[in-house]
């Protein structure tokens, strides 16, 4: 039974591993065996601490929280995942994904909902990036390649139309009181931009003047 090769295992090294398993010999198990069976139990304990791959994409969100909008949740980072990949690949561990895994996940929206696919494909590419460098046992190539066997798509973006100023007062009447009606009711008042009017400050304020 081959124990190493020198200079990567050194003399006192394979004197030990000699000794260990005479000792295994002696006991009546026959070495090669016993080390087939320890392989095969560290190779069973690799693959139970394998994340699946809704593990993975929220081990990826915990470390881009701080470079995304609210922390992912008002930028919905998750909100795709969670109705088009979570449902049908989440379970499965990341190693055992297939291209054409992910080519069921993404042909049901790649033509019909472009955008939304491709938030999909690049979220997931993040993840399966991150497991990479994890050393799980996963490759963003993987998803490349169902992007490629999918195919090119001529999606034309369409723009929302604005609102007629003719109609602003109906609308501002419509708005809601919440915390994003008020906002939007404060933008018609001030003509100023949704970031400027979101991240607004009392300490802004005097009277009427808003500084």
């Amino acid at each position: 039974m081959g124990l190493g090769s020198y200079p990567s295992l050194s003399l006192a090294e394979a004197r030990q591993e000699r000794d260990r398993w005479r000792a295994v010999l002696r006991s009546g198990k026959d070495p090669i065996d016993a080390r087939r069976a320890d392989q095969d139990a560290e190779k069973r304990a690799q693959e139970e601490q394998r994340p699946t791959l809704a593990t993975l994409v929220q081990m990826t969100l915990e470390a881009r929280k701080a470079r995304l909008r609210g922390g992912g949740a008002r930028g919905r980072w998750m909100s795709p995942l969670e109705v088009h990949l979570i449902p049908k690949l989440g379970g499965k561990p990341v190693d055992e994904i297939t291209a054409q895994d992910f080519v069921d996940v993404l042909r049901p929206i790649w033509w019909e909902k472009h955008p939304t696919a491709e938030k999909v494909f690049q979220r997931a590419r993040m993840a399966l990036q991150y497991g990479k460098v994890a050393d799980f046992g996963c490759d963003p190539v993987t998803i490349e390649r169902a992007a490629h066997i999918l195919g090119d798509v001529a999606h034309q973006t369409q723009h929302i139309a604005a609102t007629p100023w003719q109609d602003i007062p109906a609308l501002y009447e419509r708005l809601p009181t919440t915390s994003a009606g008020q906002c939007l009711r404060f933008m018609i008042l001030t003509l100023v931009r949704m970031d400027g009017c979101r991240r607004c400050r009392l300490s802004e304020i005097d009277d009427d003047l808003w500084t």
